[in-house]
């Protein structure tokens, strides 16, 4: 099969993501251990956080952890993808998440804290 420019997708690929992209981006995890360094200038107990491209939402667990003292923290993740949603929500317990299939062009946000798009 032969794919031209943009033609390739994220679908069906949710297991095998994380995995890819650590050996596809250098410093992937060193990242997001940024990401949530800086989180803790602007996160306050009552924000709400966005996550555009979230993927299978590890970087939303890592915030979602990294702030868990906040109880009334409220965190969307935003993506077009479904079956990434739908692993997000699997293996995210946290009840302040909230994971939905969409692309942010046609959500609406709320004011918020935080807006996270990681290599989005």
């Amino acid at each position: 099969m032969k794919l031209h420019n943009a033609s390739w997708s994220f679908d069906g690929i949710a297991d095998e993501f994380e995995a890819h992209i650590r050996s596809s981006v250098p410093y992937y995890d060193q990242g997001h251990e940024l990401v949530c360094m800086y989180s803790d200038f602007f996160v306050t107990e009552t924000s709400r956080v966005y996550e555009i491209g979230s993927s299978s939402g590890v970087l939303s667990r890592k915030l979602l952890n990294w702030h868990a003292s906040k109880s009334a923290l409220q965190f969307m993740g935003i993506e077009p993808v479904e079956d990434m949603v739908s692993y997000a929500q699997a293996h995210t317990l946290d009840t302040r998440a909230q994971f939905i299939h969409e692309d942010v062009m046609n959500v609406e946000l709320a004011p918020c804290n935080l807006i996270v798009s990681y290599y989005t």
